[in-house]
């Protein structure tokens, strides 16, 4: 069996979502994967999650059946037979449910194990890709924010400490964009490359809480009167709790 994932297609993927020309959601894309995990695995009412302490997360869409998830590199399945969701839609990017109670927990097989880090992958660029959407918005309203707003008749966006946070936080952000779609486009089957992979994405996770805690302050008040601010503040962070798949 060819576990290849087919690079050109997630790499076209990737870049349409951070382009803002996808008009599918996020929970729609997670969603298509989990089903072809699903078939892949001849498992039904399968979902990938993550591990968060003692607790299972995942998307809300299964009140019981298997959780996949990664823990030190290891693919582990929990069968359970009860979950309660923990935010909703109308919150979130991304509605998603915590196992209650679960029968077991194993390790996955050798030939699970090999499918999932192929599926795991395509999940977690999707999921970073939708957190570049939303770091975008941000920097974008920052942008005509610090532009037009004046202290003492002078657009703040003159100021050098607004100017080289900005500058900084902007070509970060840069940074990671070209991180993601270089990364989407030299995707190998190799087991010890996706451990590599899904470090490198955590890490990028991580650093783009960061530049959106960096880049708040510069709208004063106004950073927490905007709702489209927000929104997409706490969906960065949302999605970043979620990497662990």
């Amino acid at each position: 069996m060819n576990f290849m994932l087919k690079t050109k297609g997630i790499s076209e993927k990737i870049n349409l979502i951070i382009d803002n020309e996808h008009d599918k959601s996020l929970y729609d894309e997670l969603l298509a994967v989990e089903q072809e995990l699903s078939k892949k695995l001849e498992v039904p009412n399968v979902s990938l999650g993550s591990k968060v302490g003692d607790t299972f997360l995942f998307l809300d869409h299964l009140a019981e059946g298997v959780v996949f998830y990664l823990d030190n590199n290891v693919w582990y399945k929990v069968l359970f037979h009860e979950s309660v969701p923990i935010c909703n839609k109308d919150s979130y990017i991304l509605a998603l449910r915590k196992v209650e109670n679960y029968t077991k927990i194993e390790q996955a097989s050798t030939q699970e194990q090999k499918i999932l880090w192929l599926y795991g992958l395509h999940y977690k660029l999707i999921l970073a890709s939708y957190v570049l959407k939303s770091i975008e918005t941000i920097l974008q309203l920052c942008k005509e924010y610090v532009k037009e707003r004046k202290t003492f008749g002078i657009p703040i966006s003159k100021h050098q400490m607004v100017y080289d946070t900005f500058v900084t936080v902007s070509s970060e952000f840069d940074g990671n964009v070209l991180f993601l779609r270089e990364l989407s486009s030299q995707v190998h089957s190799n087991g010890l490359e996706y451990q590599k992979y899904f470090k490198q994405i955590d890490f990028m996770l991580e650093n783009n809480s960061e530049l959106v805690d960096r880049i708040l302050p510069l709208f004063g008040a106004y950073g927490l009167e905007n709702n489209s601010i927000i929104d997409n503040f706490l969906n960065v962070h949302h999605l970043s709790i979620f990497k662990g798949v």
